[in-house]
């Protein structure tokens, strides 16, 4: 599915936008129009230190988005981002090490989330989950790894509320925490 556009600034900052918006700032590289299950800043994920999103853009497909973004710390807007439809979330932030506030997902519709293995694995930095306390994940199936290796979490039981008990795989959902 087309989302939208990306450019990714000589800061660092990715931003993803529904119409073609160019911000007044050095361009790292513009890549255009862009489909859900082929991000194309792939090959730069190691640059990318924050990412905006600009106004209103739906994905029904997160999986390895930011995967390896090592150095992202700043999730802006990510309000604007409809996740409604996505069913598969794997990799999402994987090994975002820098990561350490992921206040701005709070309100996701995740209710169609299935697939949410290694969301956050290695997610080093992140010391808070507790935004995703209302997250519905009641039609969730795979949580293997979700938070695995996240060790600066310390309060885990704000997610004593996820109707996981039906899913099918926890495994090693907090392991290395």
């Amino acid at each position: 599915m087309k989302v939208g556009y990306a450019v990714l600034y000589e800061d660092g900052t990715l931003t993803i936008s529904k119409n073609y918006i160019i911000l007044q700032r050095p361009i790292l590289r513009d890549y255009g129009k862009f489909n859900d299950t082929d991000v194309p800043w792939v090959n730069k994920s190691k640059t990318i230190k924050s990412v905006r999103i600009l106004n209103q853009v739906k994905s029904n497909c997160m999986k390895e988005w930011f995967d390896d973004c090592k150095n992202l710390t700043t999730l802006i807007d990510f309000q604007n981002l409809d996740v409604s439809d996505c069913e598969d979330f794997v990799f999402t932030f994987y090994g975002c090490k820098s990561l350490t506030d992921i206040s701005s997902l709070k309100n996701w519709d995740v209710s169609n989330g299935r697939d949410f293995a290694s969301m956050f694995d290695h997610c080093e930095s992140l010391m808070n989950i507790s935004a995703l306390t209302n997250w519905n994940v009641s039609n969730g199936k795979d949580f293997s790894a979700m938070f695995y290796n996240c060790i600066s979490l310390r309060n885990v039981s704000t997610l004593n509320d996820w109707n996981i008990q039906n899913c099918g795989i926890v495994d090693r959902i907090f392991c290395g925490c």
